[in-house]
């Protein structure tokens, strides 16, 4: 009977192995403190997010503005998640090699010199807006304040294991989007 309960633990504590990126995001990532802002003018913090900004409206950049960024900071990043996405969640922008002294992305803007976007899980290059299939999704923009110089991860998951130990500080502004 032992055996067969050893086996069932087993096979319980394989199944749960697989780091999601989700669970590699709220469960690896060390702070070491936490006192970034992040606003957007464009969108309050868990409130639903206008249509212009998905893509319903042509996935138009929402602007974004930071402040208190440690002045250890070498580079920013910053990552648009959808945790609720099917999966593992779904990626929709990545952005690394932020200049810490760049405070504010409006949404016409070109990134600032340097700043690098990574493919999201669309396959594009740039910033995807929510699309959500079903329901209220939250689509959570993540700024990361690193201590480390120029990084060009492959994808997300490979940022989030670059990232590990090298952020200083982060802050996340959550946006909410269901579709009509």
């Amino acid at each position: 009977m032992y055996k067969y309960i050893g086996i069932i633990l087993i096979l319980f504590f394989l199944s749960g192995c697989g780091a999601s990126k989700q669970n590699i995001l709220t469960n690896t990532i060390k702070i070491k403190q936490t006192n970034m802002k992040l606003f957007s003018r464009d969108f309050v913090d868990n409130q639903i997010m206008d249509a212009k900004f998905t893509c319903d409206g042509g996935h138009t950049r929402p602007h974004l503005t930071w402040s208190d960024i440690p002045v250890t900071t070498k580079f920013l990043a910053l990552a648009m998640f959808d945790p609720d996405a099917p999966g593992d969640g779904f990626l929709h922008w990545l952005v690394v090699n932020l200049p810490p002294q760049n405070t504010e992305l409006n949404s016409e803007d070109v990134l600032p010199t340097g700043a690098v976007q990574i493919k999201n899980d669309a396959g594009k290059f740039e910033y995807h807006g929510p699309c959500p299939p079903s329901g209220v999704h939250r689509y959570q923009f993540t700024l990361y304040a690193l201590d480390t110089a120029d990084i060009i991860p492959k994808d997300y998951n490979d940022f989030l294991n670059i990232i590990n130990g090298h952020v200083i500080d982060s802050v996340m502004l959550t946006g909410l989007y269901e579709r009509k």
